[in-house]
Protein backbone atom coordinates (compact mmCIF):
# COMPACT_ATOMS: atom_id res chain seq x y z
CA UNK A 1 0.00 0.00 0.00
CA UNK A 2 2.97 2.26 0.67
CA UNK A 3 4.54 1.97 -2.58
CA UNK A 4 1.60 1.72 -4.89
CA UNK A 5 -1.97 3.00 -2.83
CA UNK A 6 -3.57 0.04 -3.50
CA UNK A 7 -5.04 -2.01 -0.93
CA UNK A 8 -4.18 -6.12 -1.33
CA UNK A 9 -8.65 -6.04 -2.45
CA UNK A 10 -7.95 -3.40 -5.24
CA UNK A 11 -4.44 -5.39 -6.51
CA UNK A 12 -6.36 -8.79 -6.48
CA UNK A 13 -9.41 -7.20 -8.54
CA UNK A 14 -6.92 -5.55 -10.56
CA UNK A 15 -5.61 -8.75 -11.19
CA UNK A 16 -9.03 -10.47 -11.80
CA UNK A 17 -9.90 -7.88 -14.62
CA UNK A 18 -6.34 -9.42 -16.28
CA UNK A 19 -5.17 -5.16 -16.33
CA UNK A 20 -1.55 -6.73 -15.65
CA UNK A 21 0.50 -9.13 -17.91
CA UNK A 22 2.08 -11.70 -15.20
CA UNK A 23 4.67 -12.64 -17.86
CA UNK A 24 5.54 -8.87 -18.38
CA UNK A 25 5.41 -8.62 -14.32
CA UNK A 26 7.82 -11.64 -13.55
CA UNK A 27 10.32 -10.65 -16.05
CA UNK A 28 10.53 -6.88 -14.63
CA UNK A 29 10.19 -8.23 -10.76
CA UNK A 30 13.05 -10.75 -11.19
CA UNK A 31 15.16 -7.71 -13.36
CA UNK A 32 14.37 -5.47 -10.76
CA UNK A 33 15.89 -7.78 -7.79
CA UNK A 34 18.74 -9.01 -10.10
CA UNK A 35 20.24 -5.71 -9.90
CA UNK A 36 18.96 -4.39 -6.40
CA UNK A 37 21.12 -7.71 -5.54
CA UNK A 38 24.05 -7.12 -7.33
CA UNK A 39 23.90 -3.44 -6.50
CA UNK A 40 23.94 -4.76 -2.69
CA UNK A 41 26.69 -7.51 -3.13
CA UNK A 42 28.79 -4.58 -4.60
CA UNK A 43 29.04 -3.19 -1.07
CA UNK A 44 28.72 -6.60 0.88
CA UNK A 45 25.23 -6.80 1.56
CA UNK A 46 23.64 -10.64 0.59
CA UNK A 47 20.02 -10.18 0.81
CA UNK A 48 18.84 -13.02 -0.28
CA UNK A 49 21.19 -15.97 0.73
CA UNK A 50 18.90 -19.07 0.35
CA UNK A 51 15.36 -17.66 0.14
CA UNK A 52 13.26 -18.47 -2.75
CA UNK A 53 12.57 -15.64 -4.98
CA UNK A 54 8.72 -13.90 -4.85
CA UNK A 55 7.87 -12.50 -8.42
CA UNK A 56 4.34 -11.53 -9.31
CA UNK A 57 2.34 -14.68 -9.03
CA UNK A 58 5.28 -17.21 -9.50
CA UNK A 59 8.07 -18.13 -7.20
CA UNK A 60 11.57 -18.96 -8.51
CA UNK A 61 13.59 -21.17 -6.34
CA UNK A 62 16.99 -20.04 -4.66
CA UNK A 63 18.89 -22.59 -6.24
CA UNK A 64 17.75 -21.58 -10.07
CA UNK A 65 18.06 -17.33 -9.14
CA UNK A 66 21.35 -18.11 -8.37
CA UNK A 67 21.95 -19.63 -11.29
CA UNK A 68 20.36 -17.24 -13.37
CA UNK A 69 22.49 -14.52 -11.68
CA UNK A 70 25.47 -16.58 -13.03
CA UNK A 71 24.80 -16.59 -16.43
CA UNK A 72 24.36 -13.29 -16.46
CA UNK A 73 27.47 -12.30 -15.56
Amino acid sequence: KKVTGLSVSDFELLVSLDVFNSALMNDAIYKFKRYEDASLEYIGINKRPDEEIGLFDTVLPSAEYKRTQKSAN
